[in-house]
């Protein structure tokens, strides 16, 4: 059944690739190396990461943290322990769901998070164990959450994402990437290329 979702999820992308839309055309400089959340070094990775993956808390439009994936979250009354209960039917670009799996995953990949230990509660539930109290670290959990395996089974510039961006289609000249093509999957944005 993966297999299946993954050549739709190719077939999409390639279809979204050529579709005429609203576009924005942007200029950077340099070349795209991953847009893993772990990976992303250059400010305009880290910009395409934070378009395509979801994380488990955002900031909205006034600064203001506030629940992305999680439904759920509490602190232990020494702040060490913090245990996040993700919404449920949350999907990746592949139609597979988001589960706890995923938040563990990334939690082993971000450097933000060594030392934190982390256990599987259930499918939707995991609690995130600090060595020392840290009041801020909701604000930690703010990076893109990554599919399970992704890194090993994934290209860094065309990964599986779970916000309204995707990567669609990547042209290149000789070596160097010359072009981009991210896709708003979002119905209500103006901007869809």
């Amino acid at each position: 059944m993966t297999l299946i979702r993954l050549i739709l999820f190719y077939i999409t992308s390639f279809a979204l690739s050529v579709w005429p839309a609203a576009s924005v055309v942007e200029g950077v400089v340099g070349q795209p190396v991953s847009f893993f959340p772990h990976q992303a070094v250059s400010q305009e990775d880290k910009t395409i990461s934070n378009l395509l993956y979801r994380s488990i808390f955002k900031y909205d439009a006034e600064g203001v943290l506030v629940n992305d994936l999680a439904k759920d979250w509490s602190v232990s009354d020494d702040g060490l322990v913090y245990t996040i209960e993700i919404k449920e039917g949350q999907l990746w670009a592949t139609g597979e769901e988001i589960t706890s799996d995923d938040l563990i995953y990334t939690a082993f990949k971000l450097p933000e998070l060594l030392g934190v230990g982390t256990d599987k509660i259930d499918e939707y539930t995991v609690r995130y164990i600090l060595p020392n109290k840290f009041a801020s670290f909701p604000s930690v959990l703010t990076a893109g959450v990554m599919p399970e395996n992704s890194e090993e089974m994934q290209n860094p510039l065309m990964p599986v994402s779970s916000g309204n961006f995707r990567v669609v289609s990547i042209k290149r000249d000789g070596p160097a990437i010359s072009k981009i093509i991210l896709y708003n999957t979002s119905p209500d944005s103006k901007i869809k290329k």
